[in-house]
């Protein structure tokens, strides 16, 4: 049986390499990011339990734009001991900044940064 869990390499191929673009969440869940391919959309989050003893990532399929509450099809969730925590993490990691636009603002400091007038010691 194929899962979400499945595709989460390929996702964060595609993220990395810029064909797919991730938006932040309007505020349902906090620090969570989602794109659309098709009718669905792929949603990723990080929590922590209630009682703060573990952490992880989510990635959830979900069927057209992620609102409250959200028609979840399939999830892959781990947290920081489990065998899936890494993928899981790198593509939540290639989301926030896909969304939070990480690549361009870091061009623009350097480029500021390197436009510096040099001082002579």
């Amino acid at each position: 049986m194929r899962s979400i869990e499945d595709l989460v390499p390929e996702v964060t191929a595609a993220t990395l390499d810029g064909r797919l673009r991730w938006r932040k969440t309007d505020g349902f869940l906090p620090d969570a990011y989602w794109t659309t391919i098709q009718n669905f959309s792929i949603l990723t989050y990080t929590w922590t339990t209630p009682d703060g003893e573990h952490s992880g990532y989510t990635v959830s399929l979900v069927r057209g734009v992620p609102n409250y509450p959200i028609d979840e099809l399939d999830t892959v969730a781990d947290d920081e001991f489990g065998p899936k925590y890494s993928s899981v993490r790198t593509l939540y990691t290639a989301a926030r900044r896909s969304a939070l636009n990480v690549d361009v603002v870091v061009g623009e400091l350097e480029a500021y940064l390197e436009s510096l007038p040099r001082v002579e010691n």
